[in-house]
């Protein structure tokens, strides 16, 4: 099958750990170039090196974020000698000329640390650094392996344009990232071409980094500005478990999910992709491939659109748990007083609180938040407004997540499962209250419970 517009492949973690990944990398890119038909465009973006299972290392961005926000000089200058130490690492195997214009972008970053205290406008210099030496170690072993493929290196200012003009954890103009996208696409027909994620340009045109967690985004607004055929998301797991594989092991990927349910999974935790890269895709219709680094002949987990109707397990395809939230009681919400709802949800807002509908009574509204660590302003001000609130924590979020659940049950939806299953355990009436929107099913349980009650639904939903 010959991809006519071209794909988008992103790594990132372990999966570009040492330089037998870089090598593996290099061969992964070659082998999906050749897919692509010869005016496509094949795009390879990476992330910095990840935490690897049992290390005690930290993340070479948890580091740079410690390097700028250092409050002395000799916290600043240890996190940096770590992570410049790690990055140099990596420079096994690249010839002298190549490792160079690599160790550039090392040395550039040296001076800003050894010269005093570092510029918020050069900030992701060292944020970013993680990401721009991955792009660039890639692209110099590519061209010297595979020296008549036409590799091609991107670096921050060719793509992503931030909102605002901050420098660290900015948000994306999609619509000016698209237009300079494409506009700086041209040229690139027929190419390999790698570039760094995370790493982005202000208004100013000034390098910034974007959110954590935001390679994943580099690559699908990149594949929607491009109209790319595909997104290739290489992680070091075989695509998507159904449930948390440190509650139920061994089981089976997930084949597929629609935009909605990946979306959703991925809000409430699951290890996939960031739930805000299925934005990009979902609008354009662009399939997403999830694949293990490290087994290659797993098909993984596909995301799309035209997907056949899930009859199986009352229509859910995936369970998910969070832990760390708090209901909140908030009294006298007589719903035949208009605007009390309202007046007690702004009050949430104006503390910087997101809430959660749960459960209605004649006087009381429960709302689920996430945690955080003094209630009390809020408290205060919802008493002075005549609302006696009272906050218990310690709470988990079970969802079940699938399009098809009000569809299909054999008799039995996955609410009632869902309810039937909480009352045979004992949740006493109060606890737990479903909250609904049209791809997940939410209750809330004691954090003790969450593996007992996710393990007794996925065995009540098989059946």
């Amino acid at each position: 099958m010959k991809y006519n517009n071209g794909i988008v492949i992103k790594k990132g973690g372990s999966s570009v750990a040492d330089p037998q990944q870089h090598l593996a990398c290099v061969h992964q890119l070659a082998k999906w170039y050749d897919k692509v038909d010869q005016k496509g465009i094949t795009l390879g973006i990476f992330s910095g090196k990840g935490k690897l299972p049992g290390s005690q290392e930290k993340k070479l961005t948890d580091l740079a974020y410690q390097v700028i926000l250092a409050k002395d000089t000799s916290t600043r200058e240890k996190s940096f000698n770590e992570m410049y130490n790690r990055l140099e690492a990596d420079l096994v195997g690249l010839k002298p000329e190549a490792k160079k214009r690599v160790q550039a972008l090392h040395q550039e970053a040296k001076k800003l640390v050894y010269n005093g205290d570092i510029p918020k406008n050069k900030w992701a210099t060292i944020t970013g650094l993680p990401e721009r030496s991955k792009a660039r170690i890639i692209y110099e072993l590519g061209s010297e392996m595979l020296p008549l493929l036409p590799w091609t290196i991107l670096d921050y200012n060719m793509g992503i344009i931030s909102e605002g003009n901050g420098y660290i954890d900015q948000d994306i103009n999609s619509p000016a990232t698209i237009k300079n996208i494409e506009n700086k696409a041209r040229g690139l027909e027929g190419r390999l071409a790698v570039a760094p994620g995370f790493v982005a340009i202000n208004q100013n045109q000034e390098m910034v980094t974007l959110g954590r967690g935001y390679s994943d985004d580099s690559a699908t607004i990149h594949a929607a500005a491009l109209f790319s055929d595909l997104v290739v998301i290489y992680s070091d797991q075989d695509g998507v478990k159904p449930v948390d594989p440190k509650i139920i092991s061994g089981l089976p990927s997930i084949s597929t999910l629609t935009y909605d349910e990946a979306e959703a999974f991925a809000g409430l935790g699951a290890k996939i992709i960031s739930y805000t890269a299925i934005a990009p895709v979902k609008d354009t219709r662009i399939p997403v491939k999830v694949l293990n680094s490290f087994n290659l002949e797993h098909p993984g987990t596909e995301i799309r659109a035209d997907l056949p109707p899930y009859t199986k397990n009352c229509g859910v395809k995936a369970i998910a748990s969070v832990p760390g939230y708090t209901l909140v009681d908030v009294q006298g919400m007589s719903m035949n007083k208009p605007g009390v709802a309202a007046n007690v949800e702004s009050t949430f807002a104006n503390h910087g609180i997101s809430v959660e509908c749960i459960a209605d009574d004649a006087s009381k509204r429960t709302y689920a938040i996430l945690e955080i660590e003094n209630l009390g302003p809020l408290i205060k001000e919802l008493k002075d407004k005549g609302h006696y609130t009272d906050a218990s924590s310690g709470y988990s979020r079970i969802a079940l997540i699938g399009e098809w659940m009000q569809t299909y049950g054999n008799g039995q939806n996955a609410d009632q499962i869902m309810m039937k299953t909480l009352s045979k355990m004992g949740v006493r009436k109060g606890l737990v209250s479903i909250a609904r929107n049209p791809v997940m099913h939410s209750a809330y349980v004691r954090e003790n419970l969450t593996r007992a009650v996710v393990k007794r639904l996925y065995t009540s939903l098989e059946r």
